[in-house]
């Protein structure tokens, strides 16, 4: 008798297994299922259209689109300065007729933009203010002087052994590329733990979440891998290695437009270890052209 009780005691147990089990399995593919829905919801909604850079060969020309070297400097102008009055690098340059193509494109379609930060062990940045232009300086030339030399920019350009080495740049006067992308939003984006929380919920309909945080693992890395654009580019979703800096204020959130997006390459570019630096502007601003109204930012692993 007990040995019958016994058995089919261990019986009962094997049958709560399996249903235990079944219903793991259950919650653990509508979790899936759920999560994959999400993120494709969110893949459609919150992408945009960008500009994506690549490097190419050496262009020394002054009036080309280029990283790092020598800049279009009109006659009477100088080079930027920094809080120490030290002169500034110059980071990166857009001739903006190279954009003409990309009608969605919000920057200017003539002139040269440029991007100079200075040369210290933080490039520019200053964690306490991130658009006081003393660190960097965002500079416009709508009418382009044809006439200037390259001759003439190397005439005012003042070397300095002390800050020499103390750069992101690790090639200079590279040749830009750009073409047409889509960038997502990405997991580190100011809205997006909000914006992910409110679809996952709707589509789970129970067992809400407050956080993405509270998904699995390999929910969280999948976030990770399928959304976000963190190649250089202008215009579309930022990428950050840390936090969106527009989150540290409410002064930075009219900061709403991807100015410019750089990732370091180990070639070209090395913003820290693998870092990526950011250029955002208020939209109202770049329509104007005013780019007195900059918030430049990087960060790093």
């Amino acid at each position: 008798m007990f040995e019958n009780l016994f058995k089919k005691n261990k019986k009962n147990e094997e049958t709560a297994a399996a249903s235990e089990k079944n219903s793991a399995e259950e919650n653990t593919n509508k979790d899936s299922e759920v999560f994959n829905l999400t993120l494709e919801q969110i893949k459609r909604e919150f992408s945009e259209k960008c500009v994506k850079i690549s490097f190419d060969s050496i262009d020394e020309n002054i009036f080309a689109s280029k990283l790092g070297g020598f800049p279009y400097l009109p006659k009477g102008e100088s080079f930027p300065l920094d809080a120490n009055q030290k002169q500034m690098q110059l980071l990166l340059q857009i001739n903006c007729a190279d954009l003409v193509k990309f009608d969605f494109c919000q920057l200017p379609k003539t002139g040269i933009l440029q991007f100079f930060i200075a040369k210290d062990r933080y490039y520019g940045w200053d964690s306490e203010n991130l658009t006081e232009q003393t660190g960097f300086k965002v500079r416009y030339f709508e009418q382009v002087d044809t006439g200037v030399s390259i001759e003439d920019v190397k005439a005012r350009i003042v070397e300095d052994e002390e800050n020499k080495a103390r750069s992101p740049i690790l090639a200079e006067n590279i040749r830009l590329v750009f073409e047409e992308g889509i960038s997502t939003i990405s997991i580190n984006n100011e809205n997006f733990d909000d914006i992910f929380v409110e679809k996952y919920n709707k589509n789970y309909g129970e067992d809400k979440i407050e956080t993405y945080f509270d998904l699995d693992n390999a929910f969280i890395d999948k976030i990770t891998k399928d959304l976000g654009d963190f190649e250089s580019k202008t215009g579309g979703y930022p990428g950050f290695c840390q936090d969106d800096p527009r989150c540290a204020a409410a002064d930075y959130s009219d900061y709403d437009y991807l100015l410019l997006q750089l990732e370091s390459d180990s070639t070209n570019l090395q913003f820290g270890d693998d870092g990526i630096a950011n250029f955002f502007i208020p939209k109202n601003a770049l329509q104007n052209a005013d780019f007195t109204k900059v918030l430049y930012n990087w960060d790093c692993y």
